[in-house]
Parts: C-alpha cells; sequence; structure tokens
C-alpha cells in the first residue's frame, strides 16, 4: 500500500505540474483588450538598462543594436552599468559618441541587484527596460514591449528569447523545449491576468513601479513582477517582443545555470511571497507554487515515482513503471556521454534530467542559504 501510495501521489503531482496547472490556465484565460489612455498613441521614452560585468568585446555592437532599433530615437536612453568591470566595458561604452548612451562605472563587483538598484535610480525616462549585454534586440522590440502600456493597468512585460543556435546539439534542443513550454504558461497566465514572473534579458517596468531589490542575491525577474502585483499592475507576455542571445549549451554549463537561477528565485520568490497575505494573494500564491515551485521540485517528485516503483516490485503495475524509468534514464545517461547516439528530440530525456539535477541541487543551496551574489554570464558558457 506504501509504495502504490507514493507512486500515485508523486506521479499526480509531476502530471499536475506539466499537464494539470497549464490547462487549468488555458481554461481560465481569455486574451484581454487594453484599456487604451488618451496619451496612447504617443511612444513612450524608455531608458535600456544593461548591468555589465567584463563585456568589452560586446559593449559596444550591443549599444549600436539598441539604437538600430525602429523606435524614436530621442525617446530611448541607454545606461551600461559596470558591476566592478576590470577590462575595458566602461572605456568602451564612453567612447560610444551618442548623448544618448551613459556608463555608470560601479568599481565594485556587487551583483546584478545592487547594479540594477542604482542604474534603476540614474533612469531618466518613463519605462525601465532590462537585459543582458550579449542579448540582441529584434528591431521591433522596443516597440513590441511598450505597446501594452497604453493600458493604464499595465505595470510591467516581458518578451521571449529566442537561442539562435538551440538546435545544434540535443542539450540546446531540449533547452528549447523548456523555453517553449516556458513560454506556453506565461501565455496562458497573462491571458488569464495572472502573470507574476519575467525574464531578465526582456523585460520592461513603469519607472515609478520599480522598487530597489532587497538582497544581493535578488533579481528583476522575480521579484520585481512581484513588486508590479501587489501596486495593483498586470505583468504581460508579448509573445512578438523578441531577444535573440547565442547559447553555447553543455551539460555542465546547463546544470550551473540552473543550480543557480534556482537557489537565488527559490530564495528571493519565497522571501516575497510571504510578504503577500494569502487572504488578499491566494492566486498570486497559486500560480507561483504551481509554475515555480513545484518545477523545481520535480526531481524528488521522480525520485519518489522510482522509489515507489522499486518498493514495489512484486505488483505488475510497479513493476512496468521502474523498467520504463529505468530505460528512460539510461537513454539520457547516454545522451550525455555519447550525445552524436541522441540527435534532435532523441536528446530530450538527457535536456530533461540534467536541468532536473540542476534544479534538485538548486533547491537544497536554497534550503542551506547558499546563493551566489555576483557572476558573470560566462560562468554559463563555460
Amino acid at each position: 500500500m506504501i509504495p502504490m501510495t507514493l507512486f500515485l501521489v508523486s506521479l499526480a503531482l509531476v502530471v499536475y505540474t506539466y499537464l494539470g496547472y497549464p490547462l487549468i490556465l488555458k481554461l481560465l484565460g481569455k486574451p484581454r483588450k487594453p484599456r487604451l489612455a488618451r496619451t496612447s498613441t504617443e511612444p513612450l521614452s524608455v531608458s535600456v538598462i544593461i548591468a555589465a560585468y567584463n563585456e568589452e568585446e560586446a559593449v559596444q555592437s550591443r549599444i549600436a543594436n539598441i539604437l538600430a532599433s525602429d523606435y524614436p530615437s530621442e525617446k530611448i536612453e541607454v545606461l551600461i552599468a559596470s558591476d566592478g568591470s576590470t577590462d575595458r566595458t566602461v572605456e568602451r561604452a564612453q567612447a560610444v559618441n551618442d548623448p544618448r548612451v551613459r556608463a555608470l562605472d560601479f568599481r565594485e563587483n556587487r551583483g546584478r541587484a545592487t547594479v540594477h538598484n542604482d542604474a534603476a535610480a540614474a533612469a531618466q525616462n518613463e519605462i525601465l527596460i532590462f537585459s543582458d549585454a550579449e542579448s540582441r534586440f529584434t528591431r521591433d522590440f522596443l516597440r513590441n514591449i511598450t505597446a501594452p502600456f497604453a493600458d493604464p493597468e499595465v505595470g510591467c512585460t516581458t518578451g521571449e528569447l529566442f537561442f539562435l543556435n538551440r538546435e545544434s546539439t540535443s542539450l540546446g534542443r531540449s533547452r528549447g523545449f523548456y523555453w517553449t513550454f516556458e513560454y506556453l504558461l506565461r501565455q496562458y497566465s497573462s491571458d488569464a491576468g495572472m502573470l507574476a514572473v519575467a525574464s531578465g534579458a526582456c523585460m520592461a517596468v513603469r519607472r515609478e513601479l520599480y522598487r530597489p531589490l532587497p538582497s544581493p542575491t535578488d533579481d528583476v525577474d522575480f521579484i520585481t513582477p512581484i513588486d508590479v502585483v501587489t501596486q495593483g499592475k498586470r505583468v504581460v507576455h508579448c509573445g512578438n517582443a523578441v531577444v535573440e542571445e547565442f547559447m553555447f549549451v553543455q551539460p555542465r554549463a546547463e546544470f550551473r545555470s540552473r543550480v543557480r537561477m534556482t537557489s537565488r528565485n527559490w530564495i528571493g520568490t519565497w522571501r516575497r511571497l510571504r510578504e503577500c497575505p494569502l487572504r488578499k494573494y491566494a492566486w498570486l500564491w497559486w500560480c507561483l507554487v504551481s509554475h515555480k515551485f513545484l518545477r523545481w521540485l520535480t526531481p524528488f517528485f521522480l525520485m519518489g515515482v522510482l522509489l515507489g516503483s522499486v518498493l514495489g516490485w512484486e505488483n505488475v503495475l510497479l513493476r512496468s513503471a521502474c523498467l520504463i524509468q529505468v530505460a528512460l534514464y539510461a537513454w539520457a545517461l547516454v545522451g550525455l556521454y555519447f550525445p552524436a547516439i541522441t540527435p534532435g528530440s532523441l536528446g530530450a530525456p538527457t535536456g530533461f534530467c540534467v536541468a532536473n539535477a540542476g534544479f534538485a541541487v538548486g533547491v537544497l543551496s536554497a534550503l542551506l542559504g547558499r546563493a551566489r551574489a555576483a557572476y558573470s554570464r560566462r560562468d554559463e558558457q563555460t
């Protein structure tokens, strides 16, 4: 009885996380017609904030990419906020001869949260747009990411990352599957008026709604949307606001990325969520627990599924389930060590297992209070 109960409960949690929750959101949601303000036809002024650490090779081309947007040039401000860079990042940003570009030279490497707080305080325009030095805006990104702000009820918007080389390896393609599922959830949540997450490389927020991030391990993508919601405004997903990135995914890099993201996100989201009264924000609790925490806990649910099937080996159903799991995990190991054998979608089990291994270590790191504040995006590329 105990093995079967453990198996069924753990499996039910996995099924709810990946099938049940999206289905409920889909049933609840419907695209909303924006309430246009009187000045909705006037483009809003934007301050694009790039927190950069040792990005001398990318900073000038990144600035050029932003300024090449099909957005009114007089409405754009670019802030390159150096997080204690030890190379020529600041010098190269300052060398751009354009009054719309400012380089903020912070000498100490303090982490993105503190840099974002200082850069947001220095920004002069109506909308803050956060992105990364190695990302690239499509020409219509600024126009599309700001369009929903014509509705005064919208306080934050988030776009989509497109990995230009995600098909190059089986693990890279699996990461593409992960983001496809993530953006599906975000669109359903947005349609239901229940979105409270964003992507730090492609998000925008009204400057007056930005609240300083309280901890060095926090980030705008998981703290700022909650702050916007608790101020009575909505977060909107913009599927047509695309940011391009080259992602050279290797198993070690993917694992480290998931560990870092999960540990920081768990700590920050849980701290912020506890400040939201459950009676008033029941939907916010439900969405964040279902969207984030249950996904991060999936490796432990999978352990429960496997353990229950092993302990109940005498049961035909559990024995069959155990053999299927062992086969899938064995295939994931083959894909990890012999990626050429598992091209394309055949590598999905490898990517799924690597991501969930990162989730598991990230959760344990968060529970032990070990989350790194300062980091470089290149950490994820090695």
